[in-house]
């Protein structure tokens, strides 16, 4: 399956993005491709940032938009295909300071992340699952991978902020 997703043009595609978006002053704390288990469809360019706590996945999909339509990222990248988490996901947790370096690149690794809600129960708390989702990241699709220990100072994440909307901005 994940030959038949990722090719050598959607990999640069994404790097080419990910470059435009730094130079705007968005640079995310890690980015890569995943895919949910036996769901093409849900091919995604995952990007990690604690934006997303501080200004909202709202607001900064706007931005991606904007940014987008104002041709300041490729035209060869569609921003539907961008899925935001934040350090306090699931998603982000697991992935944080994942050691791809060694696996092969022909391995995958499967990223289990269940839902559901909490209940208490005789004083202690209980986790009732709603739905699993297994999130699927190649080696060769990641491009940066966050460290789960290491926080930007809310005012360095808000002034890169700033001035990613400043430049979109300039864009309309």
């Amino acid at each position: 399956m994940a030959e038949e997703l990722m090719t050598a043009e959607r990999i640069e595609a994404g790097r080419t993005y990910l470059a435009a978006l730094n130079e705007l002053g968005f640079r995310p704390e890690g980015a890569m491709w995943s895919v949910r288990a036996n769901e093409p469809e849900t091919l995604e360019l995952s990007l990690f940032s604690a934006l997303v706590d501080r200004i909202g996945t709202g607001a900064i999909f706007d931005a991606l938009f904007k940014a987008y339509e104002g041709a300041k990222t490729p035209r060869s990248f569609d921003p539907w295909l961008v899925g935001l988490y934040s350090p306090n996901q699931l998603f982000f947790k697991a992935i944080a300071g994942y050691p791809f370096e060694h696996l092969n690149s022909r391995e995958g690794v499967a990223f289990l992340m269940i839902q559901g809600k909490e209940y208490e129960m005789r004083g202690q708390s209980v986790r009732i699952p709603e739905s699993e989702i297994v999130r699927l990241v190649q080696p060769d699709w990641v491009y940066r991978v966050p460290e789960g220990d290491r926080s930007s100072p809310s005012i360095e994440i808000v002034r890169r902020w700033k001035r990613f909307e400043q430049m979109v901005r300039e864009a309309a």
